[in-house]
């Protein structure tokens, strides 16, 4: 891909921890993305609480996390009648990296 050098100015993903098994590759691949000037915006839906707090205990060794929106609950999707817990996340990389 021509253009495309990093650090990036914004990484956005959405939906990236619904496998765990997983998480050390995007967590690496954010690193590589990232620069010290790099925005990147997390959103996932809370299914693993206990594992997800894992994995952005992780993410705080190379980033500072701040909350853009808290986790919302018992809201019911119209298409699934499932619950959905949403929290999004601001991601900025920390310039020790």
């Amino acid at each position: 891909m021509s253009g495309f050098t990093p650090p990036l100015n914004f990484v956005v993903a959405s939906e990236c921890i619904y496998n765990l098994r997983y998480g050390d590759v995007l967590l690496r691949t954010l690193r590589d993305l990232a620069g010290p000037e790099t925005v990147v915006l997390f959103a996932y839906a809370e299914r693993q609480p206990t594992e997800e707090a894992h994995f952005l205990d992780s993410v705080k060794e190379h980033f500072e996390i701040s909350t853009v929106c808290p986790p919302i609950k018992n809201r019911r999707s119209s298409n699934t009648h499932a619950l959905l817990f949403i929290s999004c996340l601001l991601l900025i990389h920390d310039t020790k990296c």
